[in-house]
């Protein structure tokens, strides 16, 4: 009895291993994927997006070395919630550049300027914001994974990086690095 229960637990262990091993594969070929499709392509957002503005800043024609565009569905409470992150993210975009304007960030919001009066005053949420109305950038640039909603474009809006520094601190700091050494 005892070398049966040993041998369906080694099963059970041997088996959800090579499963563990076969995600992790399929895992590692869409991200391979997906940078092979938009590393170095054109980035496309909507330039007649509604913006809102919650800070004050100065108008200036020129284009940031780099820019972060960060994609957030405004109708998914975790991804609103994730919005401080942003905030503070900004002040490591500061903290390297004092008069850092890279940060971009649009909102999914059939409603924006219910959104803005109703969620983003309740978070205290302090950033400039633009309001993407009808899914452009997800469409346009075919990006649909939230882990692959952030991007950095350089002055000629190529993607230079690609992943979403909320969900994977490495990137963060890969980002920030990327903005410091280019």
């Amino acid at each position: 009895m005892k070398l049966i229960l040993i041998f369906a637990i080694a099963c059970l262990t041997f088996y959800s291993c090579g499963n563990r091993s076969a995600k992790q594969k399929k895992w590692e070929n869409k991200v391979e994927n997906t940078l092979k499709e938009h590393l170095d392509k054109t980035f496309y957002y909507p330039t007649d997006a509604p913006y809102f503005e919650h800070v004050k800043t100065e108008d200036s024609d020129t284009i940031p070395k780099h820019r972060i565009f960060a994609y957030i569905d405004g109708t998914c409470s975790q991804c609103v919630k994730e919005l401080d992150f942003w905030e503070k993210f900004s002040d490591d975009l500061r903290s390297i550049s004092p008069d850092d304007k890279s940060l971009n960030i649009f909102i999914f919001s059939p409603d924006p300027a219910d959104f803005d009066k109703e969620t983003i005053s309740k978070l205290k949420f302090k950033l400039n914001w633009k309001a993407d109305t009808a899914r452009f950038i997800p469409v346009r640039n075919n990006i649909w994974d939230k882990r692959f909603q952030v991007l950095l474009v350089d002055q000629k809006d190529r993607i230079k990086v690609i992943g979403n520094p909320v969900l994977n601190p490495e990137l963060r700091n890969y980002y920030l690095e990327y903005i410091k050494n280019n």
